[in-house]
C-alpha cells in the first residue's frame, strides 16, 4: 500500500507536478551511484550484458509464453511499451511521453511507460498507474548534463509484469544504457523493437564533453544501436538527415512523426484569470516568460546578459522563469538586482497554461521546448539559440506547423542585412554540426543578441506590431 506521504517517502527530491506514486517495488541491490567520468562509462557494457545473461533462462521462457499469447488476440490489437532511461527526470522527453501516453490510453490504445527509477529513490515505483519506474542496478551522472543520469534497470521485475501485461512492440526513446539492456532482452523474448531519435546526442556530446574520442565513441555506439532498432522515428526532417548522413540509417527505415503536445491546454482563453498575479505584484508591465529546465545548456546565460542589457533602457517589462534546475540558485543571484525578474518554480496544468496565456501578445523567451504551445496561445516566439535555425526552416520548422506570428528571416534581414542574415544562419548550422561548436555558438549568440534586443525594444514600444 502507498501512504499519503509516499511521494516524499520514495524520493528525496521535492514532489514533481502531476506525478503520484501508486505502488512500489521491493528494494533490489544496486551499485553505488557514480559521478560523471569518461573512463567510468566503460563500466556500463559489462553491467548491461550481465543483466541479459543472468536473465537468459527467464527470457527464453517468456519468448515461448508470448508467442502463445499472440495467437490468442487479434493482429490489430497491438500493445506498446515506451522505454526511456530519463523518464524519472524533469525534461522535455519525460513530460512529452506522459502527454502522449495519456492521450493514447484515453483513446483506447494499450500503452505503458517504462523507465528507471532516479538515484534519489530507494526503490522502483509505479506512478499514476501506468508509469513503471524499475529498480536500478547501476547509475551515474550524465557527462556534461546536470540532474540527469545514465541508468541500467533490473530486468527481472519487468519480466514478471510482461506475463500479466504482454506487449507486442517496445519503442526505445534514447540510445541510453538502459535502452541497450531492454533492447537485447526484448529481442531474445521475441518482442519487436523500434526506436525514436528525440535528442541530437552527437551534437550534445560534442558541445558538452571536451574529449574528442568520446564523441567518436558515442557516434559509433549510436550507429550500432540504431542499426538493430529499426525503423527509427524522427520528429523532423533535420533529425532525419542526421540519422541518414551521420548515423547511417537508410531513408526507408526512418519515419517522421511530429511531437505530441496537448494544444487544447494552451489557449488565449486562459488569459486574465489572475495566474500571473500569483507570482508578480507588478502592474502594467510588458510580460515575458521562459518555460523550461533552468540549466546552462538551455543558453540561459545569453538570456541573462540580454535582459541585463535590455533593462538599462526599459523599466516597463518583467520576466518570469517557470521551471527548475541546477542553474536556478545561481540565476537568482545574477538577477538579485532586478526586481522585475520572477521565479515561479515548476508548474503544470491550468497554472502553466495561464502563464503562457497571460504573456500572450507579448513574447515567449525560450529555447523552444514547446514552441507549439506558445504559438497556440498567440505568443510571439523568441528562440535564444534555435531562432536562426527556425528562420532557415530547419530543425523546428515553426512556419510549417502553425502560422508564425513573425517572419524570423525578415527580422534577420531588417536588423543585420540580407548577407549578415545568411551568415548568421550559416553560423548556427555550423554550430550544430561543425568541428568548432563553441566558436560557432559564440558567433551565432552575438547575432541573436542583436536580433532579440531589437524585438524586445519593438515589443515594449509598439506591441501591436507583433500581433
Amino acid at each position: 500500500m502507498v501512504t499519503e506521504d509516499s511521494n516524499n517517502t520514495y524520493d528525496s527530491r521535492p514532489p514533481i507536478f502531476g506525478r503520484t506514486v501508486s505502488s512500489t517495488f521491493p528494494e533490489y541491490f544496486s551499485f553505488k551511484h557514480q559521478p560523471p567520468g569518461n573512463i567510468r562509462t566503460c563500466m556500463i557494457p559489462p553491467v548491461v550484458f550481465w543483466q541479459v545473461l543472468r536473465n537468459l533462462p527467464q527470457l527464453l521462457k517468456l519468448r515461448f509464453f508470448l508467442k502463445k499469447k499472440r495467437k490468442e488476440h487479434a493482429e490489430d490489437d497491438i500493445r506498446v511499451a515506451f522505454y526511456s532511461d530519463n523518464l524519472d527526470e524533469v525534461n522535455g522527453i519525460a513530460n512529452n511521453l506522459r502527454h502522449v501516453i495519456t492521450y493514447m490510453r484515453g483513446h483506447g490504445y494499450k500503452a505503458a511507460l517504462v523507465g528507471s527509477a532516479f538515484n534519489t529513490r530507494p526503490c522502483g515505483v509505479v506512478e499514476n498507474g501506468y508509469v513503471i519506474l524499475l529498480p536500478r542496478v547501476f547509475s551515474m551522472e550524465q557527462l556534461g548534463y546536470a540532474n540527469s543520469e545514465l541508468a541500467i534497470p533490473h530486468v527481472r521485475p519487468i519480466l514478471r509484469l510482461l506475463k500479466r501485461y504482454p506487449v507486442d512492440v517496445v519503442e526505445l526513446e534514447t540510445p541510453s544504457p538502459g535502452a541497450w539492456a531492454i533492447a537485447f532482452c526484448a529481442k531474445i523474448a521475441g518482442i519487436k523493437v523500434i526506436s525514436h531519435y528525440r535528442t541530437d546526442v552527437p551534437t550534445y556530446t560534442k558541445t558538452l564533453v571536451k574529449a574528442k574520442w568520446m564523441y567518436r565513441y558515442v557516434l559509433m555506439l549510436m550507429q550500432i544501436f540504431y542499426g538493430f532498432t529499426r525503423p527509427v522515428v524522427s520528429p523532423c526532417k533535420d533529425y532525419k538527415n542526421i540519422l541518414h548522413n551521420d548515423i547511417k540509417v537508410p531513408l526507408d527505415k526512418i519515419e517522421i512523426i511530429r511531437r505530441g503536445i496537448p494544444l487544447e491546454n494552451y489557449s488565449p482563453d486562459f488569459r486574465g484569470k489572475g495566474t500571473w498575479e500569483k507570482f508578480s505584484d507588478l502592474q502594467g508591465k510588458v510580460r515575458f516568460v521562459y518555460v523550461g529546465r533552468i540549466s546552462k545548456e538551455k543558453n540561459l546565460p545569453l538570456l541573462r546578459n540580454l535582459w541585463m542589457e535590455f533593462r538599462k533602457k526599459h523599466d516597463d517589462a518583467e520576466l518570469m522563469f517557470v521551471g527548475d534546475g541546477w542553474y536556478l540558485e545561481e540565476l537568482k543571484k545574477d538577477f538579485a538586482s532586478a526586481p522585475e525578474v520572477h521565479f515561479a518554480g515548476v508548474q503544470g496544468g491550468e497554472t502553466l497554461a495561464g502563464l503562457y496565456a497571460d504573456a500572450a501578445g507579448n513574447a515567449l523567451v525560450t529555447k523552444p521546448l514547446n514552441p507549439l504551445c506558445a504559438l497556440d496561445s498567440d505568443i510571439v516566439l523568441l528562440g535564444l539559440k534555435a531562432v536562426v535555425l527556425a528562420a532557415c526552416n530547419t530543425e523546428f520548422e515553426f512556419s510549417r506547423q502553425l502560422p508564425c506570428k513573425i517572419s524570423l528571416i525578415d527580422l534577420l534581414r531588417k536588423v543585420l542585412g540580407i548577407d549578415a542574415g545568411r551568415r548568421a544562419g550559416s553560423a548556427a548550422l555550423a554550430g550544430s554540426r561543425g568541428p568548432d561548436t563553441r566558436t560557432a555558438d559564440r558567433r551565432s549568440n552575438a547575432v541573436l543578441s542583436q536580433v532579440l534586443l531589437y524585438i524586445l525594444d519593438v515589443l515594449c514600444v509598439h506591441p501591436g506590431d507583433f500581433k
